[in-house]
């Protein structure tokens, strides 16, 4: 099985039960820590969520009822606990704080990731919870859409840091200037992107520098260019482009 993991340790799981149209399946809430942010914290992001007097189990379930939350910073020796919608990976854009550490949050992730087709050439990402798999064939949007929804897979929908940090990782290995689609599409006469699944967009990687997003001529769909440090443009569902597929665990 191909899996790889990134983190020191974890620190607890919730296990929980999620009935489908297809049944019951057993899955896993997590706080995985990252040993780098020991004694940090982030003062110049905003949290969303502040609570002092928690315990570290109550502050990753409070964390579990914001769809938006995806880590937290927990401090052992004030029990105070702050929730954030976004991924730091960087210590350089923390303070030194005597009590603090941080945990990235995965949510609903099926046990051991054995829903995860790696003997068909999908990766599991364990810390993450993402079971991906790049798509070597070039085609227009809609056609890529076709083949992941083949393979009861979707393109692959990049919410947040540690993801798009994973397909850069990918990508690095590939010496060839090319685009490769993820889910992303811009609602009409808006400024919005959403998600297949309808929900908003709130992590981007946009080329700003290259003016990015340009919203004109028909561009609603999103790549990633390797040749532009991996950053995202938008473009047509005509262009011709890779693709990477993912299955939801």
């Amino acid at each position: 099985m191909k899996m790889i993991s990134h983190f020191v340790h974890v620190l607890f799981f919730i296990v929980t039960i999620i009935v489908t149209s297809n049944g019951k399946r057993l899955t896993y809430a997590s706080a995985k820590a990252n040993a780098n942010f020991s004694n940090i914290i982030v003062n110049n992001v905003s949290s969303i969520h502040v609570q002092l007097g928690q315990g570290q189990i109550q502050c990753l379930k409070s964390c579990l009822d914001n769809v938006y939350c995806m880590s937290f910073f927990y401090n052992l020796l004030i029990h105070e606990c702050r929730h954030y919608e976004v991924d730091f990976t960087d210590p350089e854009d923390g303070v030194p704080e005597i009590g603090w550490k941080y945990y990235t949050v995965i949510r609903d992730c099926r046990i051991n990731g054995l829903a995860c087709p790696t003997s068909t050439g999908y990766t599991f990402v364990a810390d993450i919870c993402l079971c991906y798999r790049y798509e070597s064939m070039r085609n227009n949007k809609t056609m890529v859409e076709q083949n992941c929804a083949n393979e009861k897979a979707s393109l692959i929908k990049i919410d947040r840091r540690l993801k798009q940090l994973e397909m850069e990782r990918l990508l690095k290995d590939y010496s060839r200037y090319y685009a490769i689609y993820i889910q992303g599409t811009l609602v009409e006469n808006t400024t919005v992107w959403r998600f297949n699944d309808g929900q908003d967009m709130h992590y981007f990687n946009w080329n700003y520098a290259g003016g990015m997003p340009k919203l004109k001529d028909n561009r609603d769909s999103i790549v990633i260019n390797n040749y532009v440090d991996y950053m995202w443009h938008c473009t047509t569902i005509r262009t011709s482009a890779f693709s990477i597929c993912e299955i939801v665990l």
